[in-house]
């Protein structure tokens, strides 16, 4: 409460638990603090409404943190599909899966939370497959799995979207995929274009995440490799090459 009342403060970041994004986020916009949220925004629709209209009554801005959209992979993606030079995306292939059997007593794993994986992982394809096909979702077909016992919501999800515009997307995301002795991680996907398409490889995801992608424009591939000099983010430079 001191900080939302300290009037230096003109925004804040919620990175609280999903249940409870709603009566935080309602909270800084009634003291107009401008916000930054974790997604997924909130565990239903109406909660988000709520907080939407809490940030237009106050006159602030209220965002969600899809950081991918800022990724320079994934806006290098962006600027494929919106060129043209391989045509147009009728489909989008996605996997994001971890290897995680050990425990059920985390939040994420409580249907308080409103979602499992999907609603965690899944959220931000969705929003890429919004961006990068610039449309909007007519229809949702899915498919959710508890594998682990003890846990009440999802850890493994498959889902399918048709878009307004002809498109398709399938987002498969997973706690029970492809084994590791502790925990691994495995982010990847596929997009198909009328002239060609592209996949791309996420190596983790931290914010250093710097995507291997691949691009097919109907006779041959290019691999654009991104890297970042140091780790730094105040010297970072960021490169794109060719091979």
């Amino acid at each position: 409460m001191k900080l939302l009342e300290d009037k230096d403060v003109e925004a804040v970041s919620i990175c609280t638990p999903v249940h409870l994004h709603k009566e935080h986020v309602i909270m800084a916009c009634k003291y107009g603090k401008h916000v930054l949220v974790e997604k997924p925004m909130a565990r239903d629709i109406d909660e988000c409404r709520e907080m939407i209209t809490a940030a237009e009554k106050n006159n602030v801005i209220l965002m969600d943190g899809f950081m991918k959209r800022f990724n320079p992979g994934f806006r290098f993606i962006k600027s494929m599909l919106d060129s043209g030079e391989i045509g147009s995306p009728h489909y989008i292939d996605v996997h994001w899966s971890l290897f995680d059997i050990q425990g059920s007593e985390e939040f994420r794993y409580k249907s308080y939370t409103g979602g499992g994986v999907f609603q965690d992982h899944g959220s931000h394809y969705i929003d890429l497959s919004r961006w990068w096909f610039n449309d909007e979702v007519k229809e949702v077909v899915a498919e959710f799995n508890i594998m682990v016992d003890g846990r009440e919501v999802e850890d493994h999800g498959v889902v399918l979207l048709r878009f307004k515009r002809r498109g398709i997307a399938t987002i498969e995301t997973s706690r029970i995929g492809l084994a590791h002795p502790n925990y691994g991680l495995y982010e990847r996907g596929q997009i198909y274009t009328t002239k060609g398409g592209l996949i791309f490889n996420v190596p983790d995801w931290t914010s250093y995440e710097l995507l291997r992608i691949s691009v097919f424009n109907g006779n041959d591939w290019r691999t654009i490799k991104l890297w970042k000099n140091g780790r730094s983010p105040v010297w970072n430079t960021i490169c794109l090459k060719e091979k």
